[in-house]
């Protein structure tokens, strides 16, 4: 199932030819016998019966007849044997099957091809502009449309080369949203965010989120939460963060979680600074706002210093604030979001 999925093939029982040769023992045979006398597609058919019925071969018998099959041609074959030898850690002889793959018109190989190169794997260099190219010729691929846009993001950053180009990743994004890739219906909801276009956002964010994309998840209940906050519902709010933070990818949800143990709105943290072998309320923050700068939230790294320099009594100014940021590095980050269950879980466990 794992194989044909990856190759995107039916996920029901391969269709056609096959299973009408294969429900009956003797023609099942007849097949056993075209493919060990060179028939590229009988050795095709093997190798995904044997990947369907791991049971009735050996355990290596599928990938032994999907590289026979590669080694005549057979380009579904060369992908599959480039995705094996890249799950067992072989990338340059990944890449070599991935560009047979692309070169006899099978556009998988192109993606495949383009996710090295955008990565820099497999002996191939860094080159987001390949990767393009690559991704262009795949864009049939709801994934492959989607990397396409993500390879120019990176690649100009918010100066759009030419408009053309900018129109072209645009409308490779929302091949792929509206093919129902979640990562592009995510990222689509946020690009029409950006622009104001609240409606259009929320439908592809909420597409994104009931296919249970973490981020788009995680987002939304971020979203609801503040709704909810400038409503005065703190109780509501809080019950969206609890739910956001156990998709905790972007950061939002615990950066928010700091917020409300800081301020402690609506009063729904009872929590007794003075108590013996209990942290301050300001260190719980402190260790949300850690938790969602390690996932890349920006805003939540002036948090921490800003309560840093609170815990040590010191007064935050702006100089103050600049003059800590060389203290706090990732590895002192890592260390506050480590001990964040013991300081925070432990003592108040009904979160």
């Amino acid at each position: 199932m794992q194989l044909r999925s990856r190759l995107g093939l039916p996920h029901q029982p391969y269709p056609g030819r096959f299973f009408n040769i294969c429900m009956m023992e003797n023609q099942f045979e007849l097949l056993k016998q075209r493919a060990e006398q060179g028939d590229a597609a009988a050795q095709w058919d093997l190798a995904l019966y044997y990947c369907e019925h791991p049971d009735e071969g050996r355990p290596y018998d599928w990938i032994d007849w999907a590289r026979k099959a590669a080694e005549q041609g057979l380009s579904e074959a060369e992908v599959c044997v480039g995705n094996f030898c890249e799950e067992h850690l072989d990338e340059p002889q990944a890449v070599i099957w991935y560009k047979r793959a692309a070169e006899h018109g099978y556009t998988l190989g192109d993606y495949y091809l383009g996710l090295c190169y955008k990565e820099g794997r497999g002996g191939l260099p860094l080159d987001l502009k390949q990767a393009e190219r690559c991704f262009l010729r795949a864009s049939n691929y709801v994934e492959a449309a989607y990397e396409y846009y993500e390879c120019y993001r990176i690649r100009t950053g918010n100066d759009d080369e030419t408009e053309e180009e900018s129109e072209q990743a645009i409308r490779l994004l929302a091949q792929s949203a509206n093919g129902g890739y979640a990562p592009a219906q995510y990222t689509l909801g946020r690009l029409y965010e950006s622009f104001n276009d609240y409606e259009e956002a929320r439908t592809y964010l909420e597409a994104a989120a009931k296919q249970g994309y973490a981020a788009a998840v995680e987002y939304l209940c971020a979203v609801y939460a503040q709704q909810c906050m400038d409503a005065g519902d703190f109780k509501t709010a809080l019950k969206y963060l609890k739910k956001g933070i156990k998709k905790d990818v972007i950061g939002i949800c615990t950066y928010m979680c700091g917020d409300f143990w800081e301020h402690n709105y609506g009063d729904l943290l009872p929590w007794d600074d003075n108590r013996p072998n209990r942290s301050p309320r300001i260190a719980i923050a402190t260790h949300w706002y850690s938790c969602s700068c390690i996932r890349g939230y920006e805003p939540a790294l002036q948090q921490v210093k800003r309560c840093f320099l609170i815990e040590n009594q010191v007064e935050p100014t702006t100089e103050h604030i600049a003059a800590v940021g060389s203290s706090l590095k990732n590895g002192s980050l890592l260390l506050i979001y480590k001990s964040i269950r013991t300081i925070y879980y432990d003592g108040h466990p009904d979160w």
